[in-house]
């Protein structure tokens, strides 16, 4: 029975130790990329800025549009940041997206 308490609290130091570690790297990462955070790429001005705001006029109906060449997910995660981002600009929430799943 020792054992497995012994095993068991072990366990529960290297879990707290690899979240400790992964929330260092999102942070991390955070910081990196906040810099350039308002920097418009040529990516964003001849693609990302047209899709998003297909998405924010259209919301599903813009899914019809067979010109948006990136996954579904992808698609539906530009979707929900329309609905719960209204007021941020679509620079910001077409790049908050791809730095929660890059850092992750």
């Amino acid at each position: 029975m020792a054992k497995i308490m012994q095993y068991a609290i072990q366990d529960k130091k290297r879990f707290v130790g690899l979240s400790i570690l992964w929330i260092d790297v999102l942070l991390l990462g955070l910081i990196v990329r906040l810099p350039g955070i308002s920097f418009r790429s040529l990516d964003y001005i001849f693609y990302f800025q047209s899709w998003y705001n297909r998405i924010v006029d259209d919301g599903f109906a813009s899914f019809q549009w067979s010109h948006l060449p990136y996954n579904v997910t992808y698609l539906y995660l530009l979707l929900l940041a329309s609905i719960l981002l209204p007021n941020i600009s679509y620079l910001v929430a077409v790049k908050a997206i791809s730095i929660i799943l890059i850092s992750r």
